[in-house]
Formats: structure tokens, sequence, C-alpha cells
């Protein structure tokens, strides 16, 4: 997706390109093109050299193109990784007509489980450059999460290599705490007032500011939770220390009894600093999150939420 496009041409012009590209004449291109411009969204900016788009915007232009001008095969890659809610499922139903009610090939690279499992009939698992499995997406999906477990076993948070970011900022170990005692907890109960407490080492830099910190949970199927993002509550840090920690309160922790996975990042502006997916694992055991013992109705997993009947 998007392999073609060229920075300093508009966004109409690119779409020209792309198609001549994949072999289409121009009558073809203007068959569809109201189509394109409408499922990406960008119609404003359609004039616009594509160098001053966002990475959404481009995105959104280049899946639209791709999935418009029926290339027969369809390689995808990351591409739900940006745009926003709306836009990651029109292109998943887009995908799904394309290889169901079409017939055209789509090669989907992805870490999202759910979108693989929902999608794919064949699922080959790579690593390190070599095929480690071929089959189908129940097998392969229960052979990378075993693998993520085994790495975070093995494998300090610290010296990860599988993470994004420069030399300047590195999460090197995540504590989760009683908010009352400070004490580490093996398990966190549902309901249970808790510090996620972030550790980093600054490696370059002897100062960072307006930095935005993140951590978010999921299952271990890779199915997202919930998130803690510094940006949503308007906390942006400056950090001096080589070394320290930044803490993001839980004041009723919101998941069910299970193993969770939660992923880490760390930004300035559109820039990541350091993020690490799959960073770790946090064991949950259902509480009385409700404070009526009512326990034994929580069987599944997943979020809690505050409610009353009325």
């Amino acid at each position: 997706v998007g392999t073609g496009f060229h920075s300093e041409l508009t966004g109409k012009e690119n779409i020209f390109l792309n198609g001549a590209i994949l072999g289409m004449k121009k009558t073809e291109i203007d068959r569809r093109f109201d189509e394109i411009v409408a499922f990406s969204g960008v119609e404003k900016f359609l004039d616009t050299p594509v160098k001053r788009y966002s990475s959404g915007m481009r995105v959104r232009l280049a899946f639209a193109v791709a999935a418009h001008l029926e290339s027969e095969i369809l390689l995808i890659d990351e591409v739900l990784a940006v745009g926003d809610i709306e836009f990651q499922k029109k292109c998943l139903n887009k995908m799904d007509e394309i290889s169901t009610q079409e017939g055209r090939t789509v090669l989907f690279v992805s870490h999202n489980l759910a979108a693989i499992e929902n999608l794919c009939s064949r699922v080959i698992l790579l690593e390190n450059g070599r095929i480690t499995a071929d089959d189908s997406p129940n097998q392969v999906i229960q052979k990378y999460t075993k693998s993520i477990s085994q790495t975070i076993a093995e494998i300090s948070l610290a010296d990860r290599t599988d993470r994004t970011g420069g030399d300047i900022f590195r999460f090197t170990k995540v504590e989760f705490l009683d908010t009352k005692t400070q004490q580490p907890l093996s398990a966190v109960l549902s309901g249970q007032d808790i510090l996620v407490r972030i550790h980093y080492r600054l490696q370059n830099a002897s100062q960072l500011d307006n930095v935005v910190m993140g951590i978010h949970f999921l299952t271990t199927e890779g199915k997202y939770l919930f998130g803690c993002s510094s940006m949503n509550t308007g906390n942006l840090f400056s950090l001096q220390d080589k070394t320290g920690y930044i803490t993001c309160h839980i004041p009723k922790w919101p998941i069910t009894g299970g193993k969770y996975l939660y992923s880490l990042g760390a930004g300035q502006g559109n820039i990541f600093l350091d993020k690490v997916e799959a960073a770790g694992f946090i064991k949950t055991e259902t509480g009385d999150y409700y404070g009526t013992g009512k326990t034994a109705n929580i069987t599944k997993q997943g979020c809690l939420v505050d409610y009353n009947w009325i």
C-alpha cells in the first residue's frame, strides 16, 4: 500500500500515477476516481502535495487507491496502525469484500491478532526472516502468543530488541504497586487501587521535554481492553535524571480475573521515543469490584465498569 506515491505530487496526481504503475488505463482510473476519493476521506486535500499529508492521511489515500484499482494481489503492511477506528473498520470491511466477493488475494501483514483471526484463512508466522509456522489462524496465533510469553520470561524489558524508537529513551521496568502500602503486587484484584510505576533510562540526552507516556492493556490474544495515555489527561513530562520513573494511578482496577498483556509507548509529538508491544504480563484475580460480594457472577475476561440500576 502506497508503493509508487511521489511526495511532490498532489493526492489527485498520485491516484493516476499509482493506477498507471498498476497497468490501468486512464479511463479505468477515471471510472473509479470518485469511489477512491470518497473512501479516503481526503477530498479537501486532493490538490495538496502528498508531502504535506499526515501519516494517517497518506495511508488513507494509499489504501483507497490500492483497494479500488483492481490489483490482483493486495499487499497490506500494518495499515491499521494509523487512522481512526471508523477508517480501520472501513479497511477491514473492504479487505473482506476484496477476498471473499471479488476473489482477489490479500497479503495482510500485521500484529493485530483479532483482525488476523477474523480476516485470514491461512497465517504464516515469521521470526527473523524465517517461516516458523504456516497453518490455520488459531494454530498460528497460539504459537505466536506462546513465543511472546517465552520472550517476556527470558528477556528483561531493558534488553528487549523488538522495540520502536531511537537511542535517547528506553523503558527498563514496570511495577504494579498497592497504593496504600506501596508494595509490589504479584497479582492485582479487580477494583483494587493501584499504581503502575514505569521505569526508564535516558541514554544520549540530558533532558527531554513534553514527553507523552502510555500503557495499554490487552488480552493474550491481542484484543485491546483499555489504555492510559498522559496525552488524554493533559500530562506532559520533563525528564532530567538519567534514570527515573513515572507513575500512573488507577484507582479501581477495571479488569476481571486472568492473565493480560500490556504494551508501552513514550513519544514527543508524532515521534516515538520508545515503543514496546507485549512488554509484559499482569495477572488479575477477580475481586469484589462492586462491593457486593457477587464475584462469582464475573466469569468472562474483559473490562468492568461502574454502573447502577435506577
